[in-house]
């Protein structure tokens, strides 16, 4: 009989305690949280945040004493959606950066950290996809050519059609590939007219501008 009593007031101390132990988090509250810390994840950060962020690395790389004048968001193809790439003006110059939650790479740096990171997960880019990216992260606000339109950010070309598909050619010696494709400057800058990049991609996923300064040519 003794030992009855113990069993039940055991029982009932069991079910007592588990009435008042808090809910237990749903799978899918925590689906949403480890999405959230997910670097592979989707990230899309207010702009003025981002502006922040490119003008302190702007700071670090060297200083500037202007305010951050504008801010937009680049839609590229084939970037990872952990990456927002974002253009700041200042000083009246644009910088496009490479936004991540841990990291801000400008210009043809941010463009080398995306082909990084696609080669990383077995997606190679395709020329194209790669011109896009390096005319956003390195000509920005200069519209290139992809093969089939002006890209959509920057200013457009108006009634002009491109004349050269993106392409990479093997260079000579076995060092890499250069990847070829046409931008423009607009009419009332220095350099107007139509140029070819020329960004030398090494095998080691290095990306270098082998004619820089089209503006002074």
């Amino acid at each position: 009989m003794v030992h009855r009593a113990v069993v039940r007031i055991a029982l009932v101390a069991t079910l007592s305690a588990c009435r008042r132990a808090p809910p237990e988090p749903s799978i899918a509250s925590r689906s949403a949280r480890g999405a959230a810390d997910d670097p592979a994840s989707s990230y899309r950060p207010a702009l003025d945040e981002s502006g922040r962020r490119i003008f302190a690395a702007l700071v670090a790389d060297g200083g500037v004493g202007a305010a951050v004048e504008q801010v937009a968001r680049i839609e590229v193809p084939a970037v990872p959606a952990r990456i927002d790439i974002v253009a700041a003006r200042v000083g009246g110059s644009w910088t496009v950066a490479a936004v991540e939650r841990d990291r801000v790479t400008l210009g043809l740096a941010g463009a080398e950290r995306i082909l990084t990171l696609l080669n990383e997960s077995h997606r190679p880019p395709a020329a194209v996809d790669l011109a896009r990216i390096v005319g956003a992260l390195h000509f920005y606000p200069w519209p290139t050519f992809d093969g089939a339109t002006w890209s959509r950010t920057g200013e457009q070309v108006n009634g002009r059609g491109g004349s050269h598909v993106p392409q990479f050619v093997q260079r000579s010696g076995g060092t890499g590939r250069a990847l070829l494709f046409e931008f423009w400057i607009p009419d009332g800058n220095a350099g107007a007219g139509p140029h070819m990049a020329n960004i030398r991609v090494t095998d080691s996923g290095l990306l270098i501008d082998e004619a820089p300064r089209p503006d002074r040519r």
